[in-house]
């Protein structure tokens, strides 16, 4: 059976299913953390996802109840992801370059009654930290060094390595509808509050499928996630796509170390804005432009003033 045959009318977490069965022992996602990388076997991701699904029930929250994200690109983020589908949940990505005002709005607007707070450089967190709505759960993701993040400690309700190391595993293997409400984007707010996207399963569903011929992917492959996962495109055609294809995904550690880790991550599938591509074809002219030969999607998208990257 091939693999599209496998995939055909399964929703994304039915993937992971089939990868925990099959595959255990494939490395999925590589993080690096201080110059050393840390890999995540499929075992270890559908593991931690499971604690994680039941140490949220444990806290309190319920199928349907939304949970924010606001955190750079890391493997804890496709973790939480992952144990937000496995629980009924409904994720609700947050971009780290908003404003204060924005971000509390999105949070109350959306009903989230818990948020993951990640990878954030200092002075990010410290200027959005302080607009997150009293009452709301704050789990912090595992520091990722100083090159790139910052301490958090004092400063949220719960750590997610501690909520996962309690907890025991979450059983079932509940399968959602086409219907059922997968995530809610919201849009960047340049014309004035976001207004946010309601998604169901059917559109990671049908594109997870498309994407297995569409970019001729498979878990022989391998994907570095640059743009923020807070984004759709990152999402979709990224993350979704690797739960399909079961091809790894690699990450950055930061910006600054960028030159060090790139090279150690031969990419067959990459999404680059227009001036990241300038910033990393400056840097490898040769790299780039072979793994954009092979299979790049490359995303033009203007970039704020205050935007940072999402290394």
């Amino acid at each position: 059976m091939t693999l599209a045959e496998i995939a055909k009318g399964k929703t994304p977490i039915e993937m992971v299913y089939h990868w925990e069965k099959t595959t255990p022992e494939r490395i999925y996602l590589r993080q690096p953390i201080n110059g050393v990388w840390k890999d995540y076997t499929w075992a270890e991701v559908c593991s931690q996802a499971r604690r994680l699904t039941q140490a949220l029930y444990d806290l309190g929250l319920q199928k349907g109840d939304k949970v924010a994200l606001l955190s750079k690109n890391c493997a804890e983020w496709i973790i939480t992801d992952l144990a937000l589908q496995l629980g009924g949940f409904v994720s609700v990505p947050l971009y780290f370059d908003q404003t204060p005002d924005t971000l509390s709005y999105v949070l109350e607007h959306s009903d989230s009654k818990a948020v993951f707070i990640g990878k954030l450089d200092k002075p990010v967190f410290n200027r959005l930290a302080p607009a997150i709505p009293k009452g709301l759960i704050k789990i912090a993701f595992s520091f990722h060094g100083a090159d790139g993040d910052c301490a958090k400690e004092g400063q949220v309700d719960h750590h997610m390595a501690d909520l996962i190391k309690k907890a025991k595993p979450f059983t079932q293997s509940p399968v959602p509808s086409d219907d059922d409400v997968w995530t809610i984007v919201y849009t960047s707010g340049t014309t004035g509050y976001p207004k946010g996207a309601v998604h169901c399963y059917r559109a990671p569903k049908h594109v997870g499928v498309r994407a297995l011929s569409v970019f001729d992917i498979s878990e022989k492959d391998c994907a570095l996630s640059f743009l923020p996962l807070a984004h759709v495109a990152e999402r979709i055609l990224l993350e979704t796509t690797s739960i399909y294809s079961g091809m790894q995904v690699n990450f950055t550690q930061s910006l600054n170390t960028f030159q060090g880790r790139y090279p150690e991550s031969p990419a067959d599938l990459v999404l680059l804005g227009a001036t990241p591509v300038e910033k990393v074809s400056g840097r490898y002219p040769g790299k780039t432009a072979a793994a954009q030969t092979r299979q790049t999607a490359s995303h033009s998208a203007g970039k704020r003033p205050d935007r940072e990257e999402a290394a």
